[in-house]
């Protein structure tokens, strides 16, 4: 018997008895093995499905003595832009548990600091590693423009055990995860990999809710360094309303506060503790906010358009730049190919003007 398994950054393949079959810092989202057919004794043949930064999926066979051997050609069209990745670890500064991400880097970069994206996956219960995908693809697009990437996996990410994956549920939602953002960024800044100048944040659901938190809190943590620039997706700018309106209530609620109909209490104020546009007023008098670009499916159930709406309406009456970009036709996931491709092309029109 063979079982997968994700241990931080790697996806691992293992037999029954704790034998490593296969491990490798990607992701491989699918898998199967299979006994010789006219005995179904002896060695299987596994069969897998893995990317990396610059390579899109594609399967693989692991034969007797486990050697990897490529059995598909999907991305011979695609044009690699060679990276470098360099794994990161550090302590989360609240809980005092290691939290991991990649810094990726086209290969071609001159040496020193790098202008950098930092990518805040959804969630949280996910992971980035080094794997084509995440996010409709535009990290090998930004690669590709010279841009470097830092990937991060913040407390509740997956991958790490039970205990880290419940932190945002049992100290709070949106407590531990934002900080972990602000540690992993400097962390890059400070080991010479990120430019501290040159920095923009970006995500997709709870990624772009982060995104928001960082709009308005940009600069507060005191370290030195601030955003450029901020790109919301999908994000959640207001507690409240975004759990009434939203297809999950009671799961957005767990995440951001309390049901509004549960509380009783008109002065509670738990669901804008953590919701940026409750700080945006002053975050704008400071002249702190970075420029800002709001992405969103105007059908989106999950985390509704009005979301993205408020934000901007806020920026355009408190004169803080932004840009919003309603898609017609797609929800919170993406679905059209020429949708994802015009995300990209905004994305790296955005980072190319700001840093």
């Amino acid at each position: 018997m063979t079982m997968h398994l994700q241990s931080d950054l790697h996806d691992e393949l293992r037999t029954i008895d704790g034998e490593v079959i296969f491990s490798e810092m990607t992701e491989t989202p699918t898998w199967h093995a299979l006994l010789p057919p006219s005995t179904n004794t002896g060695a299987p043949t596994i069969v897998l499905v893995k990317s990396s930064v610059d390579k899109p999926m594609e399967v693989y066979s692991l034969r007797a003595n486990y050697a990897l051997v490529q059995l598909s050609n999907h991305g011979a069209s695609i044009t690699p832009h060679p990276t470098k990745l360099t794994p990161l670890a550090l302590l989360s500064q609240d809980q005092g548990v290691e939290i991991s991400a990649i810094f990726i880097s086209p290969s071609a970069s001159p040496p020193g600091p790098q202008r950098t994206v930092v990518l805040v996956h959804a969630g949280p219960y996910e992971r980035l590693t080094n794997s084509f995908m995440p996010d409709y693809g535009y990290i090998p697009y930004l690669t590709s423009l010279g841009f470097s990437v830092l990937r991060l996996n913040y407390c509740g990410s997956c991958a790490r055990g039970d205990m880290f994956a419940r932190f945002p549920y049992v100290h709070g939602p949106v407590t531990c995860d934002y900080d972990d953002v602000i540690a992993v960024t400097s962390h890059a800044v400070n080991s010479g990999l990120a430019d501290k100048d040159n920095l923009v944040v970006a995500g997709w659901s709870l990624g772009g809710y982060l995104a928001y938190l960082a709009c308005v809190r940009n600069s507060l943590h005191g370290y030195g360094w601030g955003f450029k620039g901020a790109i919301c997706g999908a994000g959640v700018a207001d507690g409240d309303s975004m759990i009434i309106d939203s297809d999950i209530p009671v799961s957005q609620a767990a995440m951001v506060g309390v049901l509004p109909w549960r509380s009783g209490d008109k002065g509670d104020t738990r669901n804008r503790r953590e919701s940026a546009i409750w700080e945006r007023k002053k975050a704008a008098e400071d002249g702190r906010m970075p420029r800002a670009l709001i992405l969103h499916g105007e059908k989106d159930d999950r985390v509704p358009v009005s979301q993205g709406r408020s934000f901007w309406r806020g920026c355009e009456d408190l004169g803080a730049e932004c840009e919003m970009v309603g898609y017609p036709d797609e929800g919170h996931v993406f679905r059209k190919r020429e949708n994802s491709r015009d995300l990209s092309e905004r994305i790296g029109r955005f980072c190319e003007s700001y840093t």
